[in-house]
């Protein structure tokens, strides 16, 4: 998608092509390879954390990449209309069970993320620093989240459907998310898309059955089209 503002497009285009469902490992094997129409291609995705020593020890790759902290958040958005996520205890609950650290690790360390608790960005000025409404540390607290299911007087453990883009990384983290979330009195169900994300998500076929929304939180990604908070509108 390209907008006619406030972004401005240099130079002359033959044809600019999208193209969707390709892999991110094979996506970023083909711009380290850096051949035929690959030389002029571009991705918004974040590497693979298996290829980023092989893009770091590659002096052609570094100079055509980067790094930057803004503008994407990862986040999972929850389904407020299915039978456990329409209670707000059970929703803090999944929050304070959220493993953020392991996620990081999972997709490469530090050195490409950086856990936070918000969806604005830590370069726009909406973010705050201080901000956890839960006061969960990034790595999680099971045990707090457990209490809080049990106090709301749920039956343990409680079943979720997480939905999320299937890669090697993907899979690696979200496996690392589960063991949090099932230490915390949750018994998560992950299910990986291979094709065309959120376009599968969004169809009614997968998410709706008889106008009841199966799935509990679906893996997302956002960014500000404009660096101020008024740009980001979760969905």
């Amino acid at each position: 998608m390209f907008s006619n503002g406030p972004y401005l497009q240099e130079g002359t285009f033959d044809a600019i092509v999208d193209v969707e469902g390709v892999p991110s490992e094979q996506i970023f094997q083909r711009l380290i390879a850096d051949g035929g129409d690959d030389k002029a291609a571009i991705t918004f995705a974040t590497a693979p954390a298996a290829l980023l020593p092989q893009i770091a020890a590659n002096p052609a790759a570094m100079t055509r990449t980067t790094n930057p902290l803004a503008p994407f958040v990862d986040y999972l958005v929850p389904n407020v209309t299915s039978a456990a996520m329409k209670d707000p205890k059970v929703r803090q609950a999944f929050a304070m069970a959220t493993n953020r650290d392991a996620y990081v690790t999972a997709n490469g360390g530090t050195e490409v993320m950086t856990p936070i608790y918000s969806v604005c960005n830590p370069v726009l000025k909406c973010y705050r620093k201080d901000f956890n409404p839960f006061g969960a540390p990034t790595s999680g607290d099971a045990t707090a989240a457990k209490k809080v299911l049990q106090d709301a007087g749920k039956s343990l453990p409680v079943p979720i459907t997480i939905v999320y883009r299937k890669t090697a990384t993907c899979d690696a983290a979200f496996s690392a998310l589960k063991q949090t979330w099932d230490q915390g009195g949750f018994d998560v169900t992950l299910e990986g898309i291979t094709d065309k994300y959120y376009r599968t998500i969004a169809g009614a076929a997968f998410t709706y059955v008889h106008g009841s929304s199966i799935k509990d939180y679906s893996e997302n990604q956002l960014f500000g089209g404009f660096p101020d908070l008024a740009t980001i509108a979760v969905r």
